[in-house]
């Protein structure tokens, strides 16, 4: 039996325990004066108008795609002539062919298919209007892995029967010449007969392949043309471009029709033998889009308007020295150390007010990237985007369309803290920020297997390769793992890096790698670089009579206590 002089001892001694509790009180500024001093952080904000925006071209940036070829042609009032034109080879699917008894061959028909993808206008009437479209043979093979891919056709020779036309939305399809046909299958022969197994190398020193071109307007319009570029084979059905070489000859002592496919300009020749499904991951092909613009003599200082171009025409690029300078003299006025500011967030701002026909803002791009153009040892360069494309929170540059305006609006928050920390002022040219316009591209994908676990490590590889091709380029970012510019990105297949080595944006990797997560037939919106489609912004300039919308930088950054 326990004594109820114990319980009330128990209770009496609980109730005083808890009395006690309820008495102690919590000094939430306990130990606050021995917070080290560098450990406390002043917030600043700081915003002013960018003085010193020039227009300039990419010449040097890259036209090969693995989506795409692109051919046709734009005259206006603003740009002047715009033009496109394409180059790529033509490869049999098969490793070997054989063309029968000899003696016995009859050529059907060397035919072509290329798929329509989309079209780009500078007037909505001329959608549709019908043009001639050039086929010229190649005299020399595309040599992609060089800074500067130099293409050499032969604009005498017109190798397709006739000169095609084409209107715009269907198939672009024609047949090459007899002769043409004729001169493949004899060298053909013969090199197969040197070696039955040919290298992508021995195969385009004989067949180097073709090059399309188009009429120039004489007045203003014209029309740019995409046509979808891979073979995209599902379940044994050829959804892509390709071209078609038939012909009856004798096979065993019988007569036979005979037909061999050919991919359009495949990066190696791929054993293809029992494949019901292809993808761009699996068998890349490229093709160079060639672009030509009449706008050099309006390159230089934008004063009133900034304009950006499709294509390798105009672009607007933020100096940085000027910018640098400017940030510099701001925190210099408010007694501010450079090199103990963190840089919380920072912003550029490039406004415009909405053109009086809205139609015309087909012609403004969905978004621009931020980009630096970086110089290599060789003297050619690379760009490389600079915005954090994984972040959902951070602005790649987006077009904004508010209630009375529009704005770009691109964040460049990690690279302004690493422009802080130059001190070769010989290398700010490598900061200079390009921005270049991106497009919504209908990606169709077709595949009949899927790895999940694949696709994973796919993206975080081209996350990887996105942060240090970005900065490892400049000497000194570094830090985001070893895959850089060779090791992975678009480098990852086969070696054929530099074929796209002076552009790099996670989004875009993103794109091409979710091609082999995708188990069925889809059909997909992604942004990607846009060097193919035509556009005329005309964006408010640093002495635009419209103060508002200049275009402005903002920051807000953290600099620690003394």
């Amino acid at each position: 039996m326990i004594s109820s002089k114990i319980i009330l001892r128990l209770c009496g001694a609980a109730a005083g325990l808890l009395c006690g509790i309820s008495c102690v009180s919590v000094n939430t500024e306990l130990g606050q004066d021995f917070l080290a001093m560098n450990m406390q952080y002043d917030i600043k904000t700081d915003s002013f108008g960018l003085s010193d925006v020039q227009l300039q071209t990419p010449d040097d940036l890259s036209g090969y795609s693995l989506y795409r070829f692109t051919v046709g042609a734009i005259r206006d009032d603003v740009f002047g002539l715009t033009e496109r034109s394409c180059a790529f080879t033509l490869v049999p699917v098969n490793d070997t062919l054989d063309f029968g008894k000899k003696g016995t061959l009859s050529i059907k028909r060397f035919h072509f298919s290329g798929i329509p993808d989309t079209v780009s206008v500078a007037q909505n009437s001329q959608r549709y209007i019908l043009q001639n479209i050039h086929v010229h043979p190649l005299v020399s093979p595309l040599e992609a892995e060089k800074a500067v891919t130099e293409v050499y056709y032969d604009g005498s020779r017109h190798i397709s029967e006739g000169i095609p036309v084409y209107n715009g939305q269907d198939t672009l399809s024609f047949n090459f010449t007899k002769a043409y046909a004729e001169d493949f299958i004899d060298r053909f022969q013969k090199l197969q007969a040197q070696d039955d197994s040919i290298d992508i190398k021995e195969y385009t020193k004989e067949f180097p392949g073709i090059y399309l071109a188009t009429d120039a307007p004489v007045e203003n319009g014209g029309r740019i043309n995409m046509f979808k570029l891979p073979i995209d084979v599902s379940s044994s059905i050829i959804y892509g471009s390709y071209a078609e070489l038939s012909f009856r000859a004798e096979f065993d002592g019988e007569a036979k029709d005979t037909s061999y496919v050919f991919y359009l300009g495949p990066v190696e020749r791929y054993n293809m033998m029992g494949v019901s499904s292809t993808t761009v991951t699996d068998y890349p092909q490229i093709a160079y889009n060639f672009s030509k613009s009449g706008s050099d003599a309006m390159k230089g200082a934008a004063t009133t308007e900034i304009l950006l171009e499709g294509g390798k025409g105009l672009k607007p690029v933020i100096k940085a020295k000027a910018l640098r300078d400017q940030i510099l003299a701001n925190m210099a006025a408010q007694g501010v150390d450079p090199t103990k500011v963190v840089v919380n967030h920072a912003t550029l701002s490039l406004s415009f007010s909405y053109p009086e026909n809205l139609d015309d803002m087909q012609w403004y791009p969905v978004a621009v990237s931020p980009t630096c153009r970086i110089k290599q040892k060789d003297g050619s360069y690379t760009f490389a985007g600079i915005s954090d494309a994984s972040s959902e929170d951070e602005d790649q540059g987006d077009l904004n369309r508010l209630e009375n305006d529009c704005c770009y609006t691109p964040d460049v928050t990690f690279h302004i803290q690493e422009l802080l920390k130059v001190k070769d002022e010989s290398k700010l040219e490598n900061y200079d920020i390009w921005l270049l316009p991106m497009g919504e591209d209908v990606i169709d994908t077709h595949s009949s297997s899927s790895n999940s676990d694949y696709s994973n490590y796919l993206q975080q590889l081209a996350y990887a390769s996105y942060y240090n091709s970005m900065y490892n380029g400049y000497g000194g970012y570094g830090g985001y793992g070893g895959y850089g510019y060779g090791g992975y990105g678009y480098g990852g297949y086969g070696g054929y890096n530099s074929y796209y080595n002076n552009y790099y944006n996670y989004a875009m990797l993103s794109a091409l790698y979710s091609q082999s997560s995708s188990s069925s037939s889809s059909t997909t919106v992604q942004e990607q670089m846009d060097l193919l489609r035509y556009y005329r912004a005309s964006l408010a300039g640093p002495e635009s009579a419209d103060i508002q919308h200049r275009p402005s930088f903002s920051i807000v950054y953290s600099v620690a206590q003394d």
